[in-house]
């Protein structure tokens, strides 16, 4: 009977860990564009851009700063395999960003019309004011 129960926890916790919006066989398929010129625009056309909620400290401090993920955009058009490449000030946007990019959407675009997922990043910036930059996320 322990035996059994212990079976049934660990299915039930590598069920769990398997939430990727990731299709079975789909990763062997990925484009991966992380080291491309290839924009992303090429195969995902952004339907649903979700803006970021500002953090309240960090509004009322006046600061600024950005959020690089390496992701993959699914053969559905949702977000998978998100992570965090760069954080500027460390950790202080990380939660709101993660939660706007979830909610993104993509459709395929002319030139993918099989739906390939590909594997891209992405950036997104905060800041009190459209001028406003932080030189630590501005591409090189």
């Amino acid at each position: 009977m322990k035996s059994l129960s212990l079976g049934i926890v660990v299915l039930f916790l590598f069920g769990c860990s398997s939430s990727s919006n990731l299709e079975q066989g789909e990763k062997n398929n990925i484009i991966d564009l992380t080291k491309s010129n290839t924009p992303t625009e090429q195969y995902w056309k952004n339907t649903e851009f979700v803006h970021p909620i500002y953090p309240i400290r960090a509004a009322e401090n006046g600061v600024g700063g950005c959020v690089e993920f390496e992701l993959v955009i699914s053969s559905k058009g949702r977000v998978s395999e998100l992570q965090i490449i760069k954080s500027v000030p460390s950790e202080v946007f990380d939660l709101s960003a993660k939660k706007a990019l979830r909610k993104f959407k993509w459709k395929p675009a002319d030139d993918n019309q099989f739906s390939h997922p590909v594997r891209t990043t992405l950036q997104l910036d905060f800041s009190m004011t459209p001028i406003q930059t932080v030189p630590e996320c501005t591409s090189a």
